[in-house]
């Protein structure tokens, strides 16, 4: 089951969970478990998801990292 795919198609229904679940033929208990299973999987997909850093090596006694967003942070040794 795409929980993704089911919640998208929901949403885009405009129904309430009551009536797409008759329209798609299942309970509306089963209607609010893959919705949240939905907003789960978005969520997880989120998590663990790194930026790329550059670490910047410097003859200073520091250690400068620039990410892609433009935040810096010096590190002094």
């Amino acid at each position: 089951m795409d929980y993704q795919k089911f919640k998208g198609e929901f949403d885009q229904s405009g129904l309430s969970q009551k009536k797409y679940a008759a329209l798609k033929g299942i309970s509306p208990c089963m209607v609010s478990y893959y919705l949240r299973k939905g907003r789960q999987t978005n969520e997880k997909s989120k998590e663990g998801v790194f930026s790329k850093l550059e670490i910047v090596s410097t003859i200073s006694k520091n250690i400068i990292i620039r990410t892609t967003r433009g935040l810096e942070i010096e590190i002094p040794l």
